[in-house]
């Protein structure tokens, strides 16, 4: 049942180029083919979570270590339970000039997961964004995170329209409306609502909210004391679905 008090977003929004019901996506079996696919693919010189590990160190493990993160991989991404060390994360504050350590908006928080739980938000990320393409369930103006779609195509477009303008000595309106800081302000009964009316399949959003149900996160300063656990309640966790669609 998708019900949340006043939802700004209009039911009309939802009647069409919707994702199939019957379709679990997310919670498909991943075979060992695609787990090594997806482990050769893992960024270099990126920084672990707390428990230090790093995709380097996944990618030369011994073949039994493997083996061992693949199955734990899939039964999380078919909805079974997650590790506890999997759900938090640590959070370091790097202040964005010199000497403006101690004002707030100078400081930008930077999410540093355990890198074997970025596997999960990897897979998940590309088979929903797979089925929205598939299903057309985002608008055709959207550019932004999305296969072979560039932003620059928006703005050539633009340009264009100005310059059609200019030519013909006419006018033009302009309205730029911008998510601002959308993936980490959103929150997720929000979130989990407006997948559940684009048609997510029951037991993918019963993943999604198993994997965020005890999401949380630690603040680690300079001298690597870290703070209590703080519940997130609202934020994506390394972009696990896909930027707002329209």
């Amino acid at each position: 049942m998708c019900s949340l008090d006043d939802c700004p977003v209009p039911d009309e929004l939802f009647q069409n180029n919707i994702l199939d019901l019957r379709d679990a996506r997310l919670t498909q079996h991943l075979t060992r083919e695609d787990f090594d696919y997806w482990l050769r693919q893992l960024p270099h010189d990126k920084s672990s979570g707390d428990d230090e590990l790093t995709y380097e160190m996944w990618q030369e493990a011994p073949a039994e270590m493997k083996e061992v993160l693949y199955q734990v991989v899939n039964q999380v991404v078919q909805n079974e339970k997650m590790p506890t060390s999997w759900e938090g994360a640590l959070t370091t504050l790097i202040p964005k000039k010199v000497g403006e350590e101690q004002i707030l908006e100078s400081i930008r928080p930077i999410c540093l997961m355990n890198t074997a739980a970025k596997i999960v938000t990897s897979v998940w990320a590309k088979r929903l964004s797979k089925s929205l393409e598939q299903q057309s369930v985002l608008e055709g103006s959207k550019e932004g995170f999305r296969p072979d779609r560039s932003t620059r195509r928006q703005i050539s477009r633009f340009i264009s329209a100005l310059q059609d303008v200019e030519r013909n000595q006419g006018n033009i309106f302009v309205t730029f409306l911008d998510f601002e800081n959308y993936s980490n302000t959103i929150s997720l009964p929000a979130l989990f609502l407006l997948l559940c009316k684009f048609g997510m399949n029951e037991n993918d959003m019963q993943a999604l909210e198993s994997y965020y149900e005890h999401a949380h996160m630690r603040v680690i300063q300079a001298d690597g004391e870290k703070s209590v656990k703080i519940p997130l309640h609202r934020g994506l966790r390394q972009m696990v679905v896909p930027s707002h669609p329209y």
